[in-house]
């Protein structure tokens, strides 16, 4: 244990070196920033018909789109963010499944 009590030790010069090295990548639009930050972003991933065209920061169909991404913080816990994009969008996408997005139709199912 150390002294913090935790048995584990974060080295905070590596974690310093690699969070300068991200927030470099993501200014320059470097390496997993090639095509931007919004992929990584689930508030940036809706279905589009929760957003207006072109897509702007506010969405469509807020409570909708509160629903969604609430669904999708819910499982970011355990999985990655991506894998919870596209199976949100695919469960989205399967009409007779949306009921999996809203808490009164899931406690029914």
């Amino acid at each position: 244990m150390n002294k913090n009590g935790l048995d584990f030790i974060i080295d905070e010069e590596r974690l310093d070196l690699v969070n300068r090295t991200l927030c470099e990548a993501f200014k320059a639009g470097k390496g997993i920033f090639s095509n931007g930050f919004k992929q990584f972003l689930p508030q940036w991933n809706l279905p589009s018909e929760l957003e207006y065209e072109p897509q702007q920061t506010p969405t469509s169909d807020p409570l909708r789109a509160a629903l969604y991404l609430w669904t999708c913080a819910f499982f970011e816990r355990i999985n990655q963010s991506r894998f919870i994009i596209t199976n949100a969008a695919r469960v989205w996408n399967s009409k007779e499944m949306r009921w999996f997005f809203h808490p009164e139709l899931v406690l029914q199912h």
